[in-house]
């Protein structure tokens, strides 16, 4: 079993599959469900559930942060974030620290909310969303009667009461925010011109980082692997037989199974530790997180010679 990896962002794409115990490269590494950044000092995730996450909001460096960002765009789709300061709190004790960091960061957001003269809304929705951690977190561990009485209070709190700010705070928004749209509209046209021509970059063969936030992965030939837009690595000898098995179920509206044909346990080998999690009718395959156009493949079956 590989545990030593070429990059950050593959290691953290490993991780979030939990197919395997432990991995790393250079400053980020994984043990069982957590996964850290330089040392066991600072845990950026970890997964108490197969579908939940508990992830830090801690702050350290500007390389963590980068991290931190790498392990969050790894994780795949129907998987619950709940952002707490300590991922890997375990008693009682831990567990209120984390529902009271929670608590005072809502106030700060409420202090913002006030101070602010356009964006008060998204203070109170931001706090909301928190709101809506806290009480996550508190069933998830089942802890509600464990709880201080401030702590309780935000539990309690009257949402109703919140709805209300939100909706005032709504209408003092909406206000500012088609001047906003435009920009935005602007500034994302220009961004994604940079982009197409980053990832035209990348899959040249050149030394480019793909931005982040892009709906879908992308595919080049680098040496002996086939390499995806988000840091994962598939060998080129296996190309073949994957292209076979996309071929296979072409049309299928193919989802995967816990006992697959041989074809099917044999490509997800191939893919290990990531799993074949579906493929659409059009032929676009998820694979963990990554969404992978039917076009990619075709694009490197052309460049293979298979059709």
């Amino acid at each position: 079993m590989k545990t030593v990896f070429s990059s950050h962002s593959e290691v953290a794409h490993v991780w979030a599959q939990q197919k395997q115990d432990e991995g790393r490269a250079n400053n980020i590494f994984f043990e069982g469900d957590t996964i850290y950044s330089y040392g066991r000092h600072f845990p950026i995730a970890r997964f108490v559930k197969p579908d939940v996450i508990l992830f830090t909001t801690r702050s350290y460096s500007t390389s963590t942060s980068g991290h931190c960002s790498m392990v969050q765009s790894a994780i795949g789709r129907g998987i619950t974030i709940l952002s707490v300061f300590n991922p890997c709190a375990t008693c009682e004790n831990q567990h209120i620290k984390n529902l009271d960091n929670i608590r005072v960061n809502m106030e700060e957001l409420d202090e913002k909310r006030i101070r602010a003269t356009t964006y008060g809304y998204r203070h109170i929705k931001e706090s909301i969303a928190r709101l809506n951690t806290f009480r996550a977190y508190v069933k998830l561990f089942r802890i509600k009667s464990k709880l201080p009485s401030k702590l309780r209070k935000v539990f309690n709190m009257d949402d109703e009461a919140l709805q209300i700010i939100l909706d005032e705070e709504r209408v003092e928004f909406d206000k500012y925010r088609e001047q906003e749209n435009i920009e935005a509209a602007e500034r994302a046209k220009k961004a994604e011109i940079k982009a197409q021509e980053v990832l035209r970059l990348w899959i040249a063969g050149e030394p480019v980082r793909v931005p982040y936030g892009l709906s879908n992965s992308y595919l080049r030939i680098k040496g002996d692997d086939i390499q995806t837009s988000q840091g994962a690595r598939i060998p080129l000898k296996n190309a073949a037989l994957i292209w076979a098995f996309i071929q296979s179920k072409l049309g299928t509206g193919y989802k995967a199974a816990d006992n697959g044909d041989s074809l099917e346990r044999r490509v997800n080998a191939f893919f290990h530790p990531y799993e074949v999690r579906e493929i659409t009718l059009d032929g676009d395959m998820l694979i963990g997180c990554h969404s992978i156009p039917y076009s990619e493949f075709e694009r490197m079956a052309k460049e293979l010679h298979f059709i």
